[in-house]
């Protein structure tokens, strides 16, 4: 997984990037293993 900051979209992207905001540079990369939520991870959830 990669972890980014977001920011306001660049000019030079603008016609092609359809969004207000976008990826920054990566700020972290996390290995596969890491980031799979256990089997038995009652309770967890991806609510923002």
């Amino acid at each position: 997984m990669t972890v980014a900051n977001v920011v306001p979209t660049a000019e030079e992207w603008s016609d092609s990037w359809g969004a207000p905001i976008q990826p920054s540079e990566p700020v972290a990369r996390i290995a596969a293993d890491e980031t799979t939520i256990p089997a038995d991870a009652d309770g967890m959830n991806c609510s923002l």
